[in-house]
Parts: C-alpha cells; sequence; structure tokens
C-alpha cells in the first residue's frame, strides 16, 4: 500500500510489520471473503472484489492512523485478525447492498399517488403501523433488526448486512417472532 495513503490518514510513520502482515492476510484471505460475499447473493463478482478492497483499504487505513490499533494487531491471534477483516467485509457489503436497494427504491417510486385509494383504508393501515412500530420499539435491538424486513432484500442478503450466515438469520427471526407474540398476542410478527 502507498506511503500517500498512509500520510493521508495521518500516519506517524511506516509499520513494516503490520503492513506485512496485513497483505499476507489479503493474499490468503481476498479470494474467501469475495467468493463469500458473492455466495450471499445480490452482489456480484466484480463488485465483491471491490467490496473487499474496500475493506482491506479501511484496515490498513485504521493501522496507519491508530498506533494502538496497530499494535494490537501484532499481538493478535490469527483468527481475530480474520474475524476483525471478516466484520469489516460483512459492513462494506451491507453499506454496498444498502445503497443498492436505496437507489433502486428511488427507481420504483410511482410519479404520482394513488388515486384510487381508500382513504379509510390508509387511515387504518397507517393506525395499524404505528401500533407495530410501537410495539417493536419494545423489544431489543437484535429483534427489531430481523424483524423489520430490508426493502427489496432476500434474507440472505438481510443476514448479510447484518453480519450472519442465512441459518443464524433464521433461527434469530423465528426467536424474534415468538418473542413478538408472546408479548403482543393481539398482533401477528408475521405481517412486520
Amino acid at each position: 500500500m502507498s506511503d500517500d495513503v498512509a500520510a493521508s490518514t495521518g500516519a506517524r510513520g511506516p509499520r513494516p510489520p503490520v503492513e506485512d502482515m496485513l497483505g499476507e492476510h489479503l493474499q490468503q484471505w481476498f479470494p474467501r471473503f469475495v467468493g463469500w460475499i458473492v455466495s450471499k447473493g445480490g452482489i456480484g463478482q466484480h463488485d465483491a472484489e471491490n467490496i473487499v478492497s474496500e475493506a482491506y483499504t479501511r484496515v490498513y487505513e485504521r493501522m496507519m492512523s491508530a498506533p494502538e490499533a496497530a499494535d494490537r494487531w501484532e499481538d493478535s491471534d490469527p483468527k481475530e485478525r480474520t474475524k476483525y477483516v471478516r466484520t469489516t467485509v460483512a459492513n462494506e457489503a451491507a453499506n454496498h447492498l444498502r445503497k443498492q436497494r436505496s437507489l433502486q427504491s428511488l427507481e420504483d417510486q410511482p410519479d404520482e399517488p394513488d388515486a384510487d385509494a381508500d382513504p379509510a383504508e390508509i387511515v387504518v393501515r397507517a393506525a395499524e403501523a404505528m401500533q407495530a412500530l410501537e410495539n417493536l420499539r419494545a423489544l431489543s435491538q437484535r429483534d427489531r433488526d430481523v424483524l423489520i424486513p430490508m426493502e427489496g432484500a432476500s434474507q440472505p442478503e438481510q443476514a448479510l448486512m447484518l453480519g450472519m450466515s442465512h441459518g443464524a438469520f433464521r433461527t434469530a427471526l423465528t426467536r424474534a417472532r415468538k418473542r413478538y407474540a408472546a408479548k403482543f398476542p393481539q398482533h401477528h410478527p408475521e405481517d412486520i
């Protein structure tokens, strides 16, 4: 990685051991992380490569700008280093998917409101939505994260955005729905 990046991050000087360790990690794990992102669905090979590159750049910038982070990196177990990079990769992938979904939802917006909509039905749906939001506020953040579907995202994509495997997401979703149903039996969590 270039000295320009280190200079732009406010680094106090080169840290060859960290650079070497991160370079070795990149060579070993780059293809695995790319494959992991592609296998989750919703992101193509080229975008996955860009995401992993950006994640490693963020890790590098963090190491060069914070000596304590670089020291922890040097002293940490290789599994902990991989876990740290994987979290950064997952966050970058989630950001990428959010941007994609936001752009897609903007494109899907109708030019004009639905003139045939029944005003009474709109009011009832709005009241139900407000009640559901109030109910969700009473739950933990993790339950809210899995119960509230991300617009346009499939379950595997939402799991990736939350840094979970699809199986862990499904388990968390089932448990959150049970907690919601126990707390608010008059509402149906599947409708959220």
